[in-house]
């Protein structure tokens, strides 16, 4: 059941899902699409979007990016949006020099594109057999990092 207000309403556009394309509206609460039908079904809204003549996609994932350093995470999300990607999952680096661990790698580049982004971010790092990254492998996963199962 939708709420019974919500933040943006998307009418008029083609909604493009996997297997259909379709006239439609869409009603958002936070960041969360909430109800999809005809205008007149839907909660009023603060922020209304005429998306006639045009298709709405689902948010697009680029999984295999390469940026490093601010600016880069900066004109990387801002290039991305302008494309219609909503999430980028880039390559997260060492600073070897200073024999940066897995958690400390994850803390910084976290910190960095919090910054800067204006995209969802998500990271994946190469496993590099250095003692000061192996060795903060059970900190990191207590981050919240998983490990990829390659069969």
């Amino acid at each position: 059941m939708p709420a019974n207000h919500v933040d943006t309403v998307i009418v008029g556009g083609q909604i493009v899902t996997s297997s259909q394309v379709y006239e439609s509206s869409i009603a958002i609460a936070g960041e969360k699409i909430v109800a999809i039908g005809p205008e007149a079904y839907l909660p009023p809204a603060d922020n209304y979007i005429d998306a006639s003549g045009k298709f709405v996609l689902p948010g697009l994932i680029d999984s295999h990016v390469h940026l490093d350093g601010h600016d880069d995470y900066a004109l990387g999300s801002l290039a991305a949006a302008h494309a219609g990607l909503t999430t980028l999952i880039p390559f997260g680096t060492y600073q070897l020099e200073g024999d940066e661990t897995l958690p400390q790698a994850t803390h910084r580049t976290r910190e960095t594109v919090e910054q800067c982004a204006l995209t969802d971010f998500a990271f994946h790092f190469i496993l590099q057999n250095r003692p000061s990254i192996l060795s903060g492998l059970p900190d990191a996963i207590d981050l919240g990092v998983s490990r990829s199962r390659c069969s």
